[in-house]
């Protein structure tokens, strides 16, 4: 409550003081039902709904969630209070901006949500879900601090001060603070900046607050009361016509005394119509860490990627009318698993893809073969990710009234030491946006399963969009009905 008050008090304070423009520009509403139909179980209902007001220089959410719950409970509901313990907490927020000739400052407040260097310090191991097509190596540093949408999912209340300078080599300085006790704050800095070559670097540190003590880690006797404890992380990227390279390097405070780091370097190398990614990353700190905890994120979750090793090449032969790609994934993972007895695997993913494009249609298709085992077994079988094949393919018409996507994914997971029943997973949908405006789209997905050559579980989805546009008032309305065989 307090932090809600203070909230009002600084919008008011700066509505009052004329630091912001109040004209108002739009108002959106926006909803999203979702109805689940189960053939051995209760039908549910789950509910999104919100609000954007947005004036000239501010920005105001919220966001309402019915949280999935059954027809019987609903109709039981007695009481005003039953009626709102159906409902997650609000998740809502504000942007205010203030600009001059030299700076621009952006004040955020509400449940937000936060990417970039604050992920990093979360959790710094990268992702193994690499495209073979990737576009871009983007240098997103600083908090990455978002409004909550529709769709998001619940977070502590924070606040973000943001510092924009225009004409400085030192281009931004952030502050952060979030009720969950972190405080951050990170700052950009151009060391050159020109037509053809550039290079800039971001440094953010964090104070926050760990505490953990799963199963898991009273297992290897290393529980721990809640302390402060201080991260960082800095960022530099080059960019020249050629080279495109981003590097990494964290510290975190250990709850077991020590400093743990980590690295991460990503390069691409651009000749005409080829292009090379690289990535790399390890943590060197590991042989000074406990065992089970090679680090910890400000969040208290255990980063269990050890080392990870990742080649992407390219090719692209262009031709009259549409353009021709190749990629190839090679990503080496190590990482430590288990529960009672801690082992050490290394595994491969493999992800060959070819796309066609053009102005007016695309098909793409990626087989990926899945945690090909490098090591031996862990002592613990069941901790081995399942070996799988996977094929998905895409293809998608553009048209100035219609737009058309066909997407098919077939998973198929082989007996192995570690999966003793055969499995293969299906799923498909096709997805339409019809108008020249683009208002009304439609969605239809299907999935089904099988072990051992017998059917698992299957379910059909529909969905129908509707998008309201006018100057001064947007709409979206969105309808989901999953029927569950």
């Amino acid at each position: 409550m307090k932090y809600l008050l203070s909230y009002f008090f600084i919008t008011f304070i700066l509505l009052k003081a004329n630091c912001l423009e109040t004209k108002f520009n739009y108002l959106d509403l926006k909803t999203s039902e979702k109805i689940v139909l189960n053939n051995s179980k209760e039908t549910t209902i789950s509910s999104n709904n919100g609000i954007i007001i947005q004036l000239t220089n501010s920005e105001f959410r919220g966001f309402f969630e019915l949280e999935k719950s059954s027809l019987k409970n609903i109709q039981n509901i007695n009481s005003i209070n039953n009626f709102f313990n159906l409902f997650a907490p609000p998740q809502w927020g504000s942007n205010f901006k203030i600009t001059n000739k030299k700076t621009v400052i952006i004040l955020k407040v509400g449940t937000l949500s936060f990417s970039n260097s604050i992920s990093n310090l979360k959790n710094p191991s990268p992702s193994t879900n690499i495209s073979p097509f990737t576009k871009q190596i983007s240098f997103n540093t600083g908090f990455g601090s978002k409004l909550p949408y529709l769709t998001s999912s619940e977070q502590p209340l924070g606040t973000t001060l943001q510092f924009k300078f225009k004409e400085s080599a030192f281009s931004q300085f952030e502050l952060l603070y979030t009720n969950d006790n972190i405080i951050a704050l990170s700052a950009n800095s151009k060391l050159i900046k020109n037509k053809y070559h550039s290079m800039e670097q971001t440094f953010t540190c964090c104070l926050t607050e760990l505490k953990n003590n799963t199963a898991y880690l009273k297992k290897h006797n290393l529980t721990f009361s809640p302390i402060k404890s201080f991260a960082g992380i800095y960022e530099l990227a080059i960019k020249t016509p050629n080279l495109k390279s981003n590097f990494f390097i964290s510290f975190h405070q250990s709850p077991y005394g020590n400093i743990n780091i980590s690295t991460e370097s990503k390069t691409r190398i651009i000749f005409n119509f080829f292009l090379f990614d690289f990535l790399y990353f390890t943590i060197p700190s590991i042989n000074y860490s406990p065992e089970a905890v090679p680090l910890m994120g400000i969040n208290s979750s255990i980063c269990k990627t050890i080392h990870q090793l990742a080649f992407n090449p390219q090719f692209i032969l262009p031709f009259d009318n549409f353009n021709l790609q190749f990629g190839f994934n090679f990503i080496e993972t190590k990482k430590i698993v288990g529960y009672s007895h801690i082992d050490k695997i290394d595994i491969l993913k493999i992800r060959n893809g070819l796309l066609i494009k053009s102005d007016f249609f695309s098909i793409r298709g990626i087989f990926s073969v899945v945690n090909i085992p490098l090591s031996e077994l862990p002592k613990e079988k069941s901790y081995m990710p399942k070996k799988y094949y996977d094929l998905a393919l895409t293809t998608t018409f553009i048209q100035q009234k219609l737009n058309l996507d066909f997407n098919t994914d077939i998973k198929y997971y082989p007996t192995t030491t570690t999966n003793k029943k055969e499995e293969t997973k299906v799923n498909s949908s096709i997805s339409m946006i019809l108008g020249k405006q683009k208002k009304l789209s439609l969605t239809t997905k299907g999935e089904i399963s099988f072990k051992n050559n017998e059917k698992n579980n299957s379910s059909l989805e529909t969905s129908v969009n509707y998008k309201i546009k006018g100057k001064k008032f947007n709409s979206s309305i969105k309808c989901t009905i999953v029927l569950s065989l």
